[in-house]
């Protein structure tokens, strides 16, 4: 209907009963006519007809409920909120926000202002029909409105715009936002829904937040030259309009506030695939912030608010296209960047280079035993521990250990978006939930767990990566039995390749069995028997046995790989690294990392069925120390020198750098051993483990300040072990050799 509408030849509707709450002007009185034109007639059906229209509703409900909830927890019991909702029409968002938050406990008084009569008298049925009386439905112009007189412990702490910014005449609509913030009180949430049809041609702000945008993210938020002209043509049929200036406009109201004032906490882009038909996909955003965080001394600046000189409300203009791209083209491309929320965790970084490096995270696992690390390692409470982040598990497991800080880094940035999801899990989410998540590998509507509560301790780049990946968490069906987590990343591929092979060669029932056993004979038969001919069948070896796979699917690059067919050959090493196993660790018992490869999942969310931050008590100690943690998007090298440079950083202790060096050449090698030495106190030791016994940058650690000494290794393949070596390395035995330095 809302499509066909601008074509119909419908008679003009009878004249509502609402009253309008003050005079409008002349201006206000023909907005008021178009909108009662446009809208009478389909009043009573505005619901139902805009379900698929006005996608991104409940998601901006979502995020504004997911910072309300956290706020609300360190409010004062006598303070009462405030939520106003403009152009709220029939009241959908209101009553919809109720599954999201008790609306009722929540806030105190509800104010829906919108300018359409027969809008608010459906609205008023709505609410009567709920028994809502703190919802006040107000006929009025947001631009002339204000707020009825609260109690002194009142608080307007919400702000809402559902599509409605689009309806509203220039300059009518710069006046709305520029009333937003002071209408809100310090640390009241702004949020904002809407069409928004923009090329990179016409982007006035390059950078959606700190960091630049990568190119998923600018997917998502450009559309080409010729949608751009058609949407914008499309509803302006029903003056709606979709050009950019409206959204860059609320952007430069928080840029307008003093340093520090503001925080924008999530920008989303996305397409409506009206109808399910392909072609059709309706831009919309999603814009969701805190315009005033501290009080009264850092409100809007008024004097240095750009104004419009020619324009002055209530005298409606219309501007030109070239008078709207030359005011906010050239005006607003003087702001750099806008502001976002401080993370607890994530570090800034340059997404616009590192999302052209990686666009996916290789481990979703990390595949070093932490057991073997924590007994070497000796933390205590006053280690500063460096460590690669991967999978994010064993991060996880220093930290149950001992309170101590730990510096998170990897270069791939969605690593971190994995980890930061996991973290965000462990501090908002149930423990059954987070086993949902990580120990089964999906969720009954991540979706929204993700918008309604997590999304407040994500990064503005790890919410955006997760909401277009939510797919990654889907619920098994009928036609896609075996979904997980953790068939997605570099690791998923090689999960399933296994699975495919596990399947092609009629493995499962072995498999099963052999994950169930309670004895390590029964355990050693069936792997010799059945599973180990198959699985690593000289021809399947060969297929699998190539650089894109061994990168794409398993992590390990050339480099580390010629390192590996030094120690003898791909089929010595790989069964110098299972066998041993399968005669030492049950996967019934505690060899959790083969049986989550095998299952897709880990066996129980009990000490050996899984990483310990999924068992109940480490989920319980490690929320308590979750502000131990830094994560940062960058080299190694780069990290350490900022914390020898840093007055505020304490130099490190320890650093756990897995086997990374393997994938170096000897000038990094150089430069990240010179960093780690700059950054450490004297005795600070570094770990790494090796697909080498002798990896070749052990000499570069004694030259550069560092004395080498050798955990444990392999030893040559069928020769007897010597001093310091063993078979069995660890619960993965994934590496020839476990070595540390010690500053000197």
């Amino acid at each position: 209907a809302c499509f066909i509408r601008p074509f119909l030849p419908l008679p003009a509707p009878k004249r509502r009963s609402s009253s309008v709450a003050a005079p409008l002007t002349k201006a206000g009185q023909a907005h008021q006519k178009k909108l009662e034109h446009f809208y009478g007639p389909q009043a009573s059906v505005y619901d139902a007809t805009r379900t698929h229209l006005l996608k991104g509703r409940e998601q901006c409900l979502q995020l504004c409920a997911a910072y309300l909830k956290d706020q609300w927890k360190s409010k004062p019991a006598d303070e009462q909120w405030v939520w106003i909702d403009i152009g709220g029409g029939t009241g959908f968002n209101i009553e919809a926000m109720n599954r999201y938050m008790d609306v009722k406990e929540m806030f105190s008084n509800i104010y829906l202002v919108d300018l359409t009569p027969s809008l608010c008298d459906e609205a008023r049925k709505r609410f009567a029909r709920l028994g809502w009386h703190h919802v006040h439905v107000v006929c009025a112009d947001a631009a002339t409105w204000t707020v009825p007189a609260q109690r002194a412990t009142s608080k307007v702490m919400l702000n809402t715009f559902s599509y409605s910014l689009s309806m509203m005449p220039l300059p009518t609509v710069f006046r709305v936002i520029d009333l937003a913030p002071q209408r809100l009180a310090p640390g009241g949430m702004l949020g904002i829904v809407d069409f928004l049809a923009e090329d990179a041609g016409t982007s006035s702000y390059p950078l959606a937040f700190e960091g630049g945008e990568s190119q998923s993210y600018r997917s998502q938020r450009y559309i080409s030259y010729f949608s751009r002209l058609f949407w914008q043509w499309w509803f302006e049929l029903d003056g709606v309009n979709l050009h950019p200036c409206r959204r860059d406009y609320v952007v430069h109201m928080m840029t307008q506030q003093r340093e520090g004032a503001s925080k924008t906490h999530k920008i989303v882009y996305g397409r409506n695939k009206w109808a399910g038909i392909p072609f059709i996909q309706i831009p919309y955003y999603v814009w969701v912030g805190v315009p005033t965080v501290n009080g009264s001394e850092t409100q809007i600046a008024k004097d240095t608010i750009t104004r419009i000189p020619s324009l002055d409300y209530g005298e409606e203009k219309k501007l030109t296209d070239d008078e709207d791209d030359d005011f906010f083209g050239k005006e607003l491309m003087e702001v750099k960047k806008i502001k976002i929320a401080e993370q607890h965790w994530r570090q800034p970084y340059d997404a616009s280079t590192s999302h052209t490096l990686f666009n996916t995270y290789l481990y979703a696992f990390v595949w070093e035993d932490p057991k073997v690390d924590i007994e070497y390692l000796n933390l205590t409470p006053e280690d500063n521990l460096l460590v690669i982040t991967s999978g994010g598990c064993n991060t996880l497991e220093y930290l149950f250990n001992v309170p101590l800080h730990v510096h998170s880094v990897d270069l791939n940035p969605c690593q971190n978006h994995l980890f930061e999801l996991k973290l965000s899990a462990i501090k908002a989410c149930s423990h059954e939930e987070l086993w949902q998540l990580f120990g089964i590998g999906h969720h009954h509507d991540f979706e929204t767990l993700l918008n309604s509560r997590l999304s407040v301790h994500l990064s503005p780049h790890a919410y955006n990566y997760w909401r277009m990946n939510a797919h990654y968490f889907d619920q098994p069906t009928k036609k896609y039995p075996k979904t997980s987590l953790y068939l997605y990343g570099g690791s998923g591929l090689a999960m399933r390749a296994f699975q495919w092979i596990i399947k092609f060669a009629k493995l499962e029932k072995h498999v099963q069995r052999m994950c169930e056993v309670e004895t390590l004979e029964e355990q050693w038969d069936i792997w010799s028997k059945h599973i180990k001919p198959a699985l690593f069948h000289p021809v399947v070896v060969r297929l699998l046995n190539n650089r894109w796979f061994l990168w794409h699917g398993l992590g390990v690059p050339q480099a580390q790989m010629g390192m590996l067919n030094e120690e003898g050959g791909a089929m010595e090493y790989i069964f110098a690294t299972f066998d041993p196993l399968m005669k030492n660790h049950l996967l019934s018992k505690d060899q959790y990392f083969y049986y989550l490869c095998l299952n897709l999942r880990y066996r129980s969310c009990e000490e050996g069925g899984c990483p310990t931050y999924l068992t109940q008590k480490g989920y319980e100690v490690i929320q308590s120390r979750l502000s131990n943690v830094s994560v940062h998007t960058d080299t190694i090298a780069s990290v350490c020198r900022k914390i020898a440079q840093s007055k505020s950083m304490k130099p490190l202790t320890k650093a756990v750098i897995l086997d990374h060096m393997d994938w170096m050449d000897e000038a990094l090698a150089r430069d990240e051993i010179d960093a780690m030495h700059a950054c450490m106190v004297k005795g600070g030791q570094v770990f790494w483990r090796s697909a080498a016994r002798e990896p070749w940058y052990n000499e570069l650690f004694s030259q550069m300040g560092f004395e080498v000494k050798l955990i444990h290794r392999r030893p040559h393949f069928h020769t007897p072990s010597g001093p310091g070596e063993q078979e069995l390395l660890d619960r993965v035995n994934m590496y020839a050799s476990f070595y540390y330095a010690v500053k000197l």
